[in-house]
């Protein structure tokens, strides 16, 4: 039975990263197309057309710019416009306008087309709601479809890979928008997967100079023998940040890999919340994968090894979120407390030996909690990922994760403190937002921080010896 995932994406980042994650999704299953449950896990096949993709998706954007390209695009064939919830002015960067003006009137809209999508699944595993949380319609809009979501599908897993802003960011408003929206993440998705701006562009970089650019080679890393003329390079594709969206698009693949293939050891989306999220707001997750980039003359060498996987997910150029500003990794235990790990491995030739072994490495470079040692989960696809022989996933919990929102805060309350801006919020938000959220955003911080340095308690057990005599 295939287990789906119905995606929202809202805004023009949202809906450019939908379109690169179903780009990859289609050139997977032309390289694997006798793999039909991984197909319908993302596509619809119609009935009076076989053979014809629909992508499972609702595509959410206040500018109708962005979808008409979608509709001009290569990839215009997958799309329904049944499913298309569309403006024309734009909420202007403003997340009040785009949460409470767009949203009270295109709600019930949005709500029915994801309602429509969810008759046709068979078993839905979960939503991934795709937007940025620094613009107006993504962030605004698109918290405000989430806790809709939450609402109307309380046991539907919300899975909410978002693009943070960089730490320069070119909207003044925008720290009220990523606090705003980061308020609502907190309170109604059962994870979050930050995709930071600045990460992001240095692994685009580094993936780019890595193999040869527009000569047999994707941004994302996938050779073009393996992929629909929708994966050309780059440089030909004419795509703003086409080549971030490739990379994050490969980090979705490889996270719904073990669900979508078979494989030793398969898991599903909803195990990602039971094993990494130990508490309920505590849900933002750290991701890296290995490799970033193979020619595709290295493609069809022997794989790498998992160790040398391992070892490049614990450095920061690997990593989708930079709390360190570059100089360290995010998930080691020179960065923090980790609550908990998980590794997915793609390739025919790892082994569960493999993965038991790479786990005893991660035990020596992250510090686990006292509760939690054995807070590793592993998952195994027997299936290659795209251009490479093998990759590996790793995401963490890790308490390092609240520098980032502690950054992020530090801007919203050096903005909020001489009310600069706040009039253009006033119209739809109290001063007790604005305090709610603040608060919100101090308590995850403190929370985080608690468990970074909390001691345990002395008469702990330590051992199972231990507990025998305890």
């Amino acid at each position: 039975m295939p287990r789906e995932i119905v995606t929202v994406q809202v805004g023009q980042c949202g809906n450019q990263l939908g379109q690169r994650w179903f780009d990859v999704m289609l050139q997977e299953y032309k390289a694997y197309p006798h793999f039909p449950e991984a197909r319908d896990a993302v596509f619809l096949e119609g009935v009076s057309q076989p053979g014809r993709l629909t992508a499972r998706c609702v595509a959410v954007d206040m500018e109708q710019g962005v979808l008409h390209a979608m509709l001009r695009g290569p990839l215009k064939d997958i799309f329904d416009t049944n499913f298309f919830v569309s403006d024309v002015s734009g909420a202007g960067n403003n997340w009040a306008v785009g949460h409470m003006e767009y949203g009270d009137r295109y709600i019930d809209a949005i709500s029915e087309s994801v309602r429509n999508q969810v008759e046709q699944c068979d078993c839905i595993q979960s939503f991934f709601v795709m937007h940025s949380l620094s613009g107006g319609t993504g962030s605004g809009l698109g918290t405000r479809v989430l806790g809709m979501l939450g609402d109307e599908f309380p046991h539907v897993f919300r899975i909410c890979p978002v693009v943070m802003p960089s730490e320069v960011d070119d909207v003044v408003t925008a720290p009220y928008n990523s606090c705003f929206s980061l308020k609502e993440l907190i309170e109604h998705a059962d994870c979050v997967l930050p995709l930071d701006n600045d990460a992001l562009a240095r692994m685009a970089d580094r993936a780019l100079a890595s193999g040869p650019k527009g000569r047999g080679m994707m941004a994302s890393g996938v050779p073009q023998s393996h992929s629909f003329s929708a994966a050309r390079p780059t440089d030909t594709k004419g795509l703003p940040y086409d080549s971030m969206n490739g990379l994050a698009a490969q980090l979705l693949s490889n996270l719904t890999c073990a669900m979508r293939f078979p494989g030793p050891l398969n898991m599903d989306i909803n195990e990602i919340t039971t094993n990494l999220v130990p508490y309920p707001r505590l849900h933002l997750l750290t991701a890296a994968i290995a490799p970033l980039s193979v020619s595709s003359k290295h493609a069809a060498v022997g794989p790498r090894s998992v160790d040398a996987m391992i070892a490049a997910c614990l450095v920061p150029e690997h990593q989708f979120v930079d709390v360190r500003h570059g100089r360290g990794s995010a998930v080691t235990r020179e960065a923090g407390r980790t609550l908990a790990t998980a590794l997915v491995a793609r390739g025919p030739q790892i082994t569960i030996g493999d993965l038991t072994r790479g786990v005893g490495r991660l035990r020596e470079q992250m510090q686990m909690p006292y509760w939690n040692e054995d807070g590793f989960k592993t998952a195994l696809c027997g299936v290659s990922p795209l251009g490479h022989k093998d990759s590996m996933l790793l995401l963490a919990n890790n308490c390092a994760i609240r520098g980032k929102v502690e950054s992020m805060l530090s801007k919203y309350e050096r903005l909020y403190s001489v009310r600069s801006h706040v009039h253009h919020y006033e119209q739809y938000l109290s001063d007790a937002y604005f305090t709610h959220t603040k608060e919100t955003l101090r308590t995850l911080v403190d929370d985080y921080a608690y468990l970074d340095t909390a001691p345990p308690p002395k008469d702990v057990p330590r051992s199972m010896k231990d507990l025998v005599y305890y």
